[in-house]
């Protein structure tokens, strides 16, 4: 896609060994170091969910990097109802949206990303729904 737009292929780097937001940003610092890059800015794309948390590992990680993060422009309705993976019940995504929403504040915590501000109402959705049992991608 960032062809279309005009950006030339030599421009483009993937990352796509990491398991998690965090490994993200250490192998693409390990690839700038690597490749001798003078990156001033760049693009991180990413699940709807996570675009604050992955703001917040920017902030902690690239500080010096202008980044611009962005994800597909979808609803939660939406995203669940696309969510369709051969074998993985529908409302498994609830369970990685709530992990996810427990990594915000508990990464901080760690020093791991920068703060990220939580509204209590999403704060109450994460409790509720970690109580109605959307718990297996919780932190331990």
């Amino acid at each position: 896609m960032a062809e279309k737009e005009g950006i030339s292929k030599e421009k483009i780097y993937i990352e796509n060994q990491s398991t998690n937001t965090i490994e993200n940003f250490n192998f693409v610092n390990k690839l700038i170091r690597n490749k001798k890059l003078n990156i001033k800015s760049a693009i991180f794309v990413c699940r709807p969910q996570v675009e604050r948390r992955t703001w917040a590992c920017m902030k902690k990680y690239m500080p010096e990097i202008k980044g611009f993060i962005t994800s597909e422009n979808i609803t939660c309705k939406q995203y669940m109802d696309n969510y369709n993976i051969t074998g993985v019940p529908k409302d498994a995504w609830i369970h990685v949206l709530v992990g996810d929403i427990q990594r915000m504040k508990v990464y901080a915590e760690r020093g791991w990303q920068e703060y990220v501000d939580i509204p209590n109402n999403v704060w109450e959705a994460y409790e509720e729904l970690a109580n109605r049992g959307y718990n297996k991608d919780l932190l331990l």
